[in-house]
């Protein structure tokens, strides 16, 4: 029986795209595009390995086909692999009241894959001179 807690309607993730073509090829407007359409919201940005990366919640009759969307990708992204990471809680860390494309300006990361931060430092916040995302750590 499906009841009324956040996981049992919600499902929140993070993810990282990886491809020749995924960085300015048309994935984040369609990503955008879609995740209006199907009502999620979260955020989108290209990372400095030239990888896309990002957090989206949605209901979860329609997270699979936003996932699928992040694995085909936009016709000309090329897409080569995803990594996906599905939150227990299904709470997104970086929360904003739609889909929103973050600028290169907006150092995020997170202490784990998929787009872990740049460094084996075990500090989590200050990881590399990153800010990192996590769930004590609101911005």
């Amino acid at each position: 029986m499906v009841g009324w807690r956040m996981v049992d309607r919600f499902a929140g993730f993070r993810y990282e795209v990886k491809g020749p073509h995924v960085v300015q090829s048309g994935f984040h407007t369609a990503a955008e595009k879609l995740a209006d359409e199907l009502g999620c919201f979260g955020w989108i940005q290209d990372s400095e390995f030239r990888t896309v990366v990002g957090e989206a919640r949605c209901a979860k009759t329609v997270a699979d086909k936003f996932k699928a969307f992040l694995r085909e990708g936009h016709p000309t992204s090329e897409v080569e692999s995803v990594d996906i990471y599905d939150y227990p809680d299904t709470k997104i860390k970086l929360h904003f009241s739609h889909f929103k494309r973050l600028g290169s300006d907006r150092v995020t990361c997170f202490p784990a894959p998929p787009h872990a931060c740049p460094s084996s430092s075990s500090d989590p916040i200050t990881a590399a001179g990153h800010s990192v995302a996590n769930s004590s750590s609101w911005w």
